[in-house]
């Protein structure tokens, strides 16, 4: 049976430490991007990584996303964030996992908005970054195998009501879905490419 369960993972002091010495497991594994990943459209992403499991295993996995992620695991909803926040206090979200024997296959859907995008919404570059906890195969981004294929066909619009009022929501999003659903091709994906990676987690 295939089991995920969203958990807390409390705050590690001192905080001065934040960025200097390694304080949360997720931060074991490396932010990763698509090659032709950029601030200045709107991208839309999927990261896939295949794996097989001798036995039924449990752990736990952390996961985050500049901008937002959904995560899948064998195709099935497991969860959506990150919580919003800033670059020094990155949110991730953390889950106890048991995934019974056989292959199993990963996948991060990450978007990135520029047009109309949210106000609260703080970023700095499209990437995605996922660490496991006690797994018995390696499954961090920046070692295990993952592969990332980019998503067409999505338009950000500016919501009708805007011309009348301050909006700060993000934009409509119309979907041409011969396009969205059209194979891309699966790249490896690469790092980060900011100085000093992508953010500090809190």
């Amino acid at each position: 049976m295939i089991c995920f369960e969203r958990i807390s993972v409390q705050p590690v002091r001192p905080f001065a430490n934040r960025g200097i010495v390694r304080q949360y497991a997720i931060e074991a594994a490396k932010w990763i991007a698509h090659p032709e990943g950029n601030t200045s459209t709107d991208q839309f992403y999927d990261f896939e990584l295949d794996v097989e499991f001798a036995q039924e295993t449990s752990f736990r996995l952390h996961v985050s996303a500049d901008q937002r992620f959904e995560l899948f695991c064998d195709d099935g909803y497991v969860g959506m964030g990150p919580d919003r926040s800033d670059l020094r206090n990155w949110s991730f979200h953390s889950y106890s996992v048991r995934l019974p024997a056989g292959r199993h296959r990963f996948r991060a859907s990450v978007h990135y908005i520029v047009t109309h995008r949210a106000h609260a919404q703080v970023s700095l570059f499209p990437a995605f970054i996922l660490a496991a906890e006690g797994a018995p195969v390696d499954l961090n981004t920046g070692s295990a195998p993952w592969t990332v294929r980019k998503r067409a066909g999505v338009l950000c619009e500016k919501p009708a009501f805007s011309d009348k009022w301050y909006q700060v929501v993000g934009p409509n999003f119309t979907i041409d879905g011969a396009a969205f659903f059209a194979p891309a091709e699966a790249l490896r994906p690469v790092p980060v490419p900011v100085p000093g990676g992508q953010c500090v987690f809190h």
